[in-house]
């Protein structure tokens, strides 16, 4: 089992793997809400652990362990186990939470304390979170977010069934974002995390890193596409990268080699691959329409 997405620890393990890993104990787990704009998952207990990848406002998080100021457990949204800072969660909730209704469709979105853009900020909400809305205000323009009892603007938000958005378009937004290990936000993103998020808005569900979205692709039966036959929005899959086709020759993608999100010939990407891998591309591969996915 892939530690990445299965929550099990030679101490602790979740009840559902009971009888397929062996641990000392075992914990039905529970749901927690993030309720910061975003918040690390770590691969150890401790601030200065390896970040493996970031829970965003209004993901759902099944905690397994809750001891000194950490949890650990699963995300919701996409599998991933580590830990992360209690105090980013509201882990106290009396009922199961109703599923989120809407995301954020912008960069950033402001959380407004008061139904009014001059009110105090409670927090900076990056794209993709994810929102339960309820009651819209008097003026129209700021729905109610039930997480945090905060407001939002109708101009941030869009419900969570559609209408989609052309991954390109959205992945382009994120030019010049530097590069961040683990990141999925424009203050800082990888490259999985780029096709992930892009991806999200454009009606797709992918996993969080790059070899398990390239997997899960290939369940899926995308299409494949050689270089001669690649068009925009494509994903092209690298040992450990993975990018997004601007046309047939150029890929955006998120890199350390620039540490920013740019855009490059693919032939220069396979090429700089190839330094360090003998069999430096993996493939294109074409989504399908989102109603087909």
């Amino acid at each position: 089992m892939d530690p990445r997405i299965t929550p099990a620890r030679p101490d602790l393990a979740a009840s559902a793997l009971k009888d397929k890993v062996k641990a000392l104990r075992y914990a039905e787990g529970r749901t927690a809400i993030i309720t910061k704009g975003s918040t690390a998952l770590r691969g150890s207990r401790n601030s200065r652990g390896k970040q493996m990848t970031e829970l965003l406002f209004g993901e759902r998080f099944t905690v397994y362990e809750n001891r000194v100021g950490w949890i650990w457990g699963q995300s919701q949204r996409d599998g991933y186990v580590g830990y992360a800072t209690a105090k980013a969660f509201n882990i106290d909730l009396p009922l199961e939470p109703a599923p989120p209704s809407h995301i954020i469709i912008s960069l950033f979105a402001h959380l407004y304390s008061k139904a009014d853009m001059k009110s105090p900020v409670l927090g900076l909400l990056p794209m993709t979170s994810l929102l339960s809305l309820d009651d819209l205000s008097a003026c129209g323009r700021f729905y109610h977010v039930v997480e945090c009892d905060g407001w939002i603007s109708t101009r941030h938000v869009a419900p969570l069934d559609g209408p989609y958005e052309d991954a390109v378009l959205v992945a382009e937004r994120f030019y010049d974002v530097p590069y961040l290990w683990g990141g999925k936000t424009a203050s800082g993103i990888d490259c999985s995390g780029l096709v992930q998020v892009s991806m999200a808005r454009a009606g797709f569900d992918l996993p969080r890193d790059s070899d398990l979205q390239y997997q899960a692709i290939l369940a899926k039966g995308w299409s494949p596409q050689s270089l001669e036959t690649a068009r925009r929005g494509d994903l092209a899959f690298f040992p450990g990268h993975v990018g997004i086709m601007l046309d047939q020759e150029t890929l955006l993608h998120a890199n350390a080699t620039f540490m920013a999100v740019t855009a490059n010939p693919i032939e220069d990407v396979i090429r700089w691959v190839g330094k360090h891998h003998e069999a430096p591309f993996r493939g294109l591969f074409r989504p399908p329409k989102p109603a087909e996915s």
